[in-house]
């Protein structure tokens, strides 16, 4: 039976990764979480033991604030006993070369220093005396095992490696997938999470998402995957959203704006506008959905504007097309009424863009 997550009335699945890169990929967007803001992440690379003995560990946080530094092992919890402790054993005995810690306290150091940001967070703590820091953490590393599930095996696997296990569990949104989720695990340190300031305002209704979700549908050739649609959605709604609806959530799995319209994406499927059991990751528009958007373009335009409108391009187009911004002046009506004249002639076939923003009547 699937674990569920139950959270603010909402249900949430656990998701299970396939493969390990999966989960590793997870774990990445959250290193600051788990091993505090005061950290820093570094990519994996190659280390060997003083035999020769090649190791890649999945990658290395340096937590400044406790001086520490710790090699990542990202593991699956199907994964079974002698491969994980194979895996970490070479990494201890690789991390106790002095040659590798030559050579890893050299690549820190030149990262840092290269890097605007983790050079003013390093210097925050340990001031000018970077190379001598870096030295004296290389000399009693952890090994840090960051999983998906405690087996048997991990269990038996961290004791016998003494590594610290992080237990990293994904929860997928019913209905909608990993494109809302939660994780569930305990930080490595934990520090206290000074309130943030309360945010003024309302945030923007899931209903007036609907619309810029049809148009960037439409615009996409009647489906997309979901972070594309919402990329779009983003773009087209920018000048709406405030600063309440960029703020992120309690869950931290994404921000407002998108849970909003990740909702009003669940109307509209009931309502018939959207495809019910597309592919996960996708979304798509229904022959209702684009009726719908048309229907609610036209009543925004009256037929005068349109001929209007068709009037004037012909007149002003010399041969490449008109701007938007001239046929506004021109007309005397705003950009964005302009704009909704324009994409309901494109609908009808009555107008086309040659190219980005310029617009020729079709004879």
């Amino acid at each position: 039976m699937t674990a569920t997550l139950l959270m603010d009335g909402v249900k949430y699945k656990l998701w299970t990764p396939q493969k390990e890169n999966e989960l590793e990929e997870k774990v990445k967007e959250h290193i600051k979480d788990i091993f505090g803001e005061d950290s820093i992440y570094f990519e994996k690379r190659k280390i060997s033991s003083k035999f020769g003995i090649l190791s890649i560990p999945d990658g290395f946080v340096i937590d400044l604030r406790s001086k520490k530094l710790y090699a990542i092992e990202i593991e699956l919890a199907t994964h079974r006993f002698d491969h994980v402790v194979s895996q970490g054993y070479r990494h201890i005995h690789a991390m106790k070369d002095l040659g590798t810690k030559h050579k890893l306290v050299k690549g820190f150091n030149d990262e840092i220093k290269s890097d605007p940001y983790k050079r003013l967070l390093a210097k925050n703590f340990i001031g000018d005396d970077l190379y001598h820091f870096l030295t004296s953490i290389s000399e009693n590393p952890e090994l840090v095992m960051v999983v998906d599930g405690i087996s048997k095996d991990i269990k038996q696997a961290g004791e016998d490696l003494s590594a610290r296990i992080i237990e990293f569990k994904t929860f997928e949104r019913e209905g909608i997938g990993l494109g809302v989720h939660v994780h569930l695990f305990e930080p490595v340190v934990e520090r206290e999470v000074k309130p943030k300031p309360k945010l003024e305002g309302k945030p923007t209704p899931e209903r007036e998402y609907r619309i810029p979700i049809l148009e960037a549908l439409i615009e996409t050739g009647g489906k997309g995957m979901v972070r594309d649609i919402l990329e779009k959605v983003g773009a087209k709604m920018k000048d709406k959203l405030t600063k309440i609806d960029y703020e992120k959530l309690p869950s931290g799995a994404y921000v407002r704006w998108k849970n909003y319209a990740m909702w009003e994406r669940l109307n509209m499927i009931h309502d018939g506008l959207l495809k019910k059991g597309s592919p996960r990751g996708i979304w798509e528009i229904t022959d209702k959905g684009q009726e719908y958007f048309i229907k609610r373009l036209e009543s925004l335009v009256s037929e005068q504007v349109k001929k209007e409108l068709l009037l004037v391009l012909e007149k002003l187009d010399k041969g490449e097309g008109v701007s938007v911004a001239e046929l506004a002046t021109t007309l005397n009506i705003s950009q964005a009424k302009i704009y909704d004249a324009l994409r309901v002639l494109i609908i009808n076939g009555e107008i086309f863009e040659p190219k980005a923003g310029k617009f020729k009547r079709l004879r």
